[in-house]
Parts: structure tokens; sequence; C-alpha cells
């Protein structure tokens, strides 16, 4: 129930803070005691919406009583809103509701619009559907892993580019894959962490793990990820349908265990039995918990 807890609060700092030009990622997250990939993974999971999707829709929300019921100009509106010009709000009020600001203050018809989510266990069981497996829980080593690394926006954006960034990467390691010294056989691993330069964007590395590092090929990069527990959930089927499982995790089985994600990268696994378009293919992914 913490993150659960935790949610609300996020929501409730961003209610608070509506009428201001700007309500960035990371202090919404730091209001919730998480970090803001963290933050936007668990939001988009319980609620199916993207933050940034959540707070426009929200701020034209407050702007459409802001119009029926003060006197202030359009334009401050549209700033305190988050638009840059009168224009720029125009033209996604207009989208959103079939007419002009101005329109709609002459109308004074104030409808239901977008509300504030309310996150409660309820809530959370409504989102529940199908039965997944526990993990089994293992305790890995310091490892270190070589690969091919790019950043890119997830499913918790609205930028979300990840079929235009993620299987091209793959593609290029895994032809290069020869050049990697000293591999450990059998197991090449996608390495999630957030791109400290972006709070919506994450890092992906596509790699394999090396007993020893001796040479470094070209455009390749070396993850240092250090020994701690790992929560393991065994998907099966289309790989592309891995973020299902991906949001059972977050949405469901981590507020539930008893454990708490460390905030270090995820990892998915694609061992010996990831066979590509069988309905049998399995793909591990793994979560970095402490109790």
């Amino acid at each position: 129930m913490q993150y659960l807890e935790q949610v609300q609060r996020g929501i409730d700092f961003i209610e608070a803070r509506l009428d201001q030009e700007e309500v960035p990622f990371e202090a919404i997250a730091q209001a919730a005691g998480l970090s803001a990939w963290h933050f936007q993974r668990i939001f988009k999971a319980i609620t199916h919406e993207t933050l940034k999707g959540y707070i426009r829709s929200r701020r034209l929300a407050h702007a459409c009583a802001s119009l029926v019921g003060t006197k202030r100009r359009i334009l401050d509106i549209a700033l305190l809103a988050g638009y840059d010009s009168q224009e720029s709000f125009t033209r996604a009020f207009k989208h959103q509701h079939g007419v002009t600001p101005g329109e709609f203050r002459r109308a004074r018809a104030l409808r239901q619009e977008h509300k504030k989510v309310s996150i409660d266990a309820a809530y959370l069981a409504h989102l529940q559907t199908g039965v997944v497996t526990e993990p089994v829980f293992r305790h890995w080593p310091a490892r270190r892993y070589v690969g091919l690394q790019t950043a890119f926006y997830g499913v918790c954006s609205d930028k979300n580019d990840l079929a235009l960034r993620i299987p091209p990467l793959w593609d290029a390691f895994l032809r290069r894959l020869p050049e990697v010294a000293c591999p450990v056989p059998g197991v090449c691993y996608g390495l999630v962490d957030q791109d400290p330069r972006d709070a919506e964007r994450l890092s992906y590395c596509s790699a394999i793990e090396v007993d020893a590092i001796e040479r470094i090929p070209d455009g390749m990069r070396v993850v240092a990820i250090e020994a701690q527990t790992y929560a393991v959930f065994r998907h099966v089927g289309a790989p592309e349908q891995l973020d299902n499982t991906v949001n059972y995790i977050y949405s469901n089985w981590l507020h539930t265990a008893g454990w708490r994600h460390t905030q270090s990268a995820d990892i998915e696994c694609y061992g010996p039995d990831y066979l590509p378009g069988t309905d049998t293919c399995v793909t591990e992914y793994a979560i970095p918990v402490s109790r």
C-alpha cells in the first residue's frame, strides 16, 4: 500500500501546482519519495495514463474552471496552463473541447472534465485482470556487461519511441556480438535504467555479461551492476507483449509483496528459451528489490 500512498502524494503535489507554469517531473517524484522514472512507471501502470498527458489534461480542466469562474485574461490562463502563447492554448483547447476558450467562456457551461485520479486499493483491484505467477528470487553477484546503448522514450512518455530505437539496437549488437571478449555465453541482457539527463527518457543497453574486461569494441560500453537480490518474472508469449508483464509488476505485485524496488536497473534476460515466433517464447524480467 505504501506505493499507492506515494503516487497519491505525487498527484496531490500536481494538483496544488496547476497554476504554475511548470511542474518538473523530478519535483513530483521527490514529493512522492521515488525516482522520476519509477514514479512515471508506477503512475502509468496504475492509471493507464502518461504523467505528461495527465498533467496536460488536468491543466485544461483547470483552465475551464478559470474561464468560467474568473475574469482572468485568456492569455494569463494559457500561460498558467503551461502554454507559451494564447494561440497554442486555443488550438489545444479547441482540439479537446470543440470550441475556442472565448466561446467556452461566453457559454459559461462548465461540463464534466478530466478528473483528478484518486489512487486506492479498490481502484487497483479494478485494474487487475488475469493471473500472473509469482517471481523467483535470485541473489546475483556483482556483474559487468558490455554492449551497445541508446536513450529512448518508453511507454510512460507521450514521446514513446521504443519500437523505433530498441529493435535496431539489438540488430546492431547481435551482428557485433563476436567482437566482445570474454563473454559469459547463453544469455543476452537488456539493461533498463533512467537517463540522468532527462527524467522522461530511459537508457537501454543491449549487452552480454563478461568474465573480464580486456578490450571494449568501438562504440560499446561497460555497465557494472552491484550485487543485489532480484525478483525475476517469467513472461511467456510474444516479446512485443512484455510490457503487459511489466505493468503487472509495477501496478500490482510491487504494492502487495512486501518488497521495494532499489531503483537500480531493471534487467531483461534472453536465454535458451527465448524463441521468438513461438507460443512458448520465454523472456525473464528482473527487478532489483529489497525488503
